[in-house]
Formats: structure tokens, C-alpha cells, sequence
């Protein structure tokens, strides 16, 4: 049994976030949130999970407005610091491509697995 099923037969309404319009989880939810992060290339897709981050975040912003909740730091503030460490990993692109090529001269292919807090994703 899934996830969403269970919340619901709790009495929950079960909310999901997914990339795939019209996907199985999406069906099986109450409410759906699309990220329209784009296809996926790998089963591990950084963009979408990135994209679930910031999405949660504005929830996260939203939720605590309507509940008259103060948050000790600001997400938007922090969505914005992630901004520009990616236009600044953007802007490198071309030393990030000999570094790949430095490691795939010596294997065929690599994964990088994040830790504690998903090590900056």
C-alpha cells in the first residue's frame, strides 16, 4: 500500500509534489503540486529535487503566514542564496566540463551521493 493511500485512510488529505503530471501519486493524492522541472535523464534528478526544495520552502513560507507563525530566518532569503551559488556554478561551466573529463578519462561513469543534508546538493 502506498504512502498516499495510507495518509488518507488516516483522514488526511494527502498532497503530492511530482514532475510528471498525471502520475500515479498524483491520482492517488487529494491535491497535486507540479514542478514542471523538465524530463528527467536520471532516476536521481537534481532539478526536480531541487525544485521539491524550493517548492517546500514557499509552502513552508505560506503555510506559516496563514497560521500568523514568526520563522526565525527567511526562506525566500535562502531560496535566493541558492540562486546565485547555481548562476555562479553556471558561470564555471567550462572548468566543471575538464574536471568531468579528468574523471571519466579514467572511468566510464560516476555518481555523486550526497550527505548530511545532502552535502549542497
Amino acid at each position: 500500500m502506498g504512502v498516499t493511500v495510507k495518509i488518507k485512510e488516516l483522514g488526511h488529505p494527502a498532497l503530492t509534489i511530482t514532475n510528471v503530471p498525471g502520475s500515479t501519486l498524483s491520482h492517488e493524492a487529494n491535491y497535486t503540486l507540479n514542478l514542471y522541472a523538465g524530463p528527467e535523464i536520471a532516476v536521481a534528478s537534481t532539478k526536480a529535487y531541487t525544485a521539491q526544495m524550493a517548492v517546500l520552502a514557499i509552502l513552508a513560507v505560506d503555510t506559516a503566514q496563514a497560521k500568523e507563525l514568526q520563522l526565525d530566518f527567511d526562506p525566500m532569503q535562502e531560496l535566493a542564496i541558492v540562486a546565485n551559488a547555481m548562476e555562479v556554478l553556471t558561470e564555471q561551466k567550462e572548468a566543471i566540463e575538464d574536471l568531468a573529463k579528468n574523471y571519466l578519462a579514467t572511468s566510464r561513469n560516476a555518481f555523486f551521493i550526497g550527505r548530511s543534508t545532502d552535502y549542497y546538493v
